[in-house]
């Protein structure tokens, strides 16, 4: 994502024949983490997984060589909810934002909003509503 629009920056410099489009970068970065968004999602929960040895200690069930309640345990947890609430519920509530939003963009003509979703929206017909 940070080459994406590291990419975007870096082509202003040169003639505008050359400027990456500012919706189609986001697009694609919509794109990406999509496809991450699962990922993302069981890296985020691993750690808030626990099970209990015969002993009675308690590990992560991913990682069993880290004890739950451990200074280890407690700094994946940190990571792990900057990763939720940042990466993953920021990108379901900024998905269904756009969701939202789209059709009234659409309608007023708001083609480089609705063009920075496309990753959303491309496989459904906007503008097609059935009289009754």
């Amino acid at each position: 994502i940070a080459w994406l629009a590291l990419g975007y920056g870096v082509s202003r410099f040169f003639p505008e024949k050359y400027h990456w489009e500012g919706p189609k970068v986001c697009s694609t970065m919509g794109a990406f983490l999509q496809v991450g968004f699962s990922t993302m999602s069981a890296t985020s929960l691993a750690p808030m997984m626990c099970f209990q040895h015969p002993n009675g200690l308690r590990s992560i069930l991913k990682y069993p060589g880290v004890i739950c309640g451990s200074a280890d345990h407690t700094s994946m947890l940190v990571f792990a909810g900057i990763l939720l609430v940042v990466f993953v519920f920021g990108f379901v509530a900024l998905c269904g934002f756009a969701v939202w939003k789209v059709p009234s963009w659409s309608a007023k003509r708001r083609d480089h909003l609705v063009a920075s979703v496309r990753f959303l929206v491309f496989r459904f017909r906007l503008a097609l509503r059935l009289a009754r």
